[in-house]
């Protein structure tokens, strides 16, 4: 369904009242006479467009890729830093977070003295040579030390050196993504364990885990706007489109006089769609008889 057909649909339920007579027409520039929108009927269908989708959202896919380096030490323990020793062996950078009173020595540098009452990132690449080495701490009991990590492989520069957590994350903001959809994480290659979906917007996985992840997830819909030609298609699945002008009208007539056929037209939709959800669940309940054989 294209705006066009939505707008000829929804003027066939107006009645005594078009739509013509609420946002009255204009002319395109080939001559063709069409109803004039505005941003707040453009909303309306956005709004319903949305609606209708939760029955069955529009869904996409994308590939994750986590890409975290290799760690010979890790720990993401807070913890008392009083006399402790990470070792440096078979690593080429480190990371740590520290705070309190006190004292700490990568290598053979120099000794390097910390005063914080908030966590501080250290991080570098390992001297030459020092590989045998340790990062050593000293200092009274507020001295405190967590997100500790000794990485292995190369880094084109000490700010490429990432910090460490126990678990990865990749931000879902960064694709036009509204939800997780059904079984959305799903791998062939990779063993994945302990995947979490934090506030619908962050993907997690223990850091050690590598390789593609494909992610099924419900994109954002395109929304309708005073720039949309009648012949632009909605946003919208084909056989959930029956819905949309009753859901449209029962917005667009819902004013003083006409209450009572907004209030109609809703009644008209939520019948249709429960109808819908019926056989959406009819489907779905014979295609489970039919993948377990009962």
């Amino acid at each position: 369904m294209n705006l066009g057909e939505l707008k000829t649909a929804v003027n066939s339920l107006g009645g005594e009242t078009s739509l013509e007579e609420l946002y009255g027409n204009e002319i395109e520039s080939d001559g063709t006479v069409r109803v004039a929108v505005d941003a707040r009927f453009c909303s309306i269908v956005t709004r319903a467009v949305e609606e209708i989708n939760r029955i069955r959202p529009r869904a996409k896919h994308t590939t994750v890729v986590f890409r975290r380096p290799s760690t010979v030490y890790a720990s993401d323990k807070a913890v008392a830093a009083d006399g402790l020793n990470i070792p440096l062996s078979g690593g080429t950078a480190y990371t740590f977070e520290v705070c309190g009173k006190g004292n700490y020595r990568i290598a053979n540098g120099d000794l390097v003295s910390v005063d914080n009452t908030h966590f501080v990132r250290v991080f570098g690449t390992i001297p030459n040579g020092a590989t045998e080495a340790v990062i050593a701490f000293e200092g009274d009991y507020t001295l405190t030390v967590r997100n500790v990590a000794v990485y292995e492989g190369k880094f084109l520069s000490a700010g490429s050196i990432p910090a460490y957590s126990s678990r990865a994350e990749y931000d879902v903001d960064e694709i036009d993504f509204v939800a997780l959809d059904g079984k959305s994480i799903t791998t062939e290659d990779v063993e994945l364990y302990g995947i979490k979906i934090l506030d619908n917007r962050k993907i997690t996985v223990p850091w050690e885990t590598r390789g593609e992840v494909g992610v099924r997830y419900q994109r954002k819909i395109d929304e309708v706007t005073v720039n949309t030609s009648d012949y632009d298609a909605l946003d919208i699945d084909p056989d959930l489109d029956r819905l949309l002008p009753l859901l449209v009208a029962s917005y667009v007539f819902l004013s003083d006089d006409t209450t009572a056929k907004a209030q109609y037209y809703r009644q008209l939709y939520e019948a249709d769609r429960a109808m819908i959800m019926r056989e959406i669940r009819n489907l779905d309940r014979n295609n489970l008889i039919k993948t377990n054989g009962w």
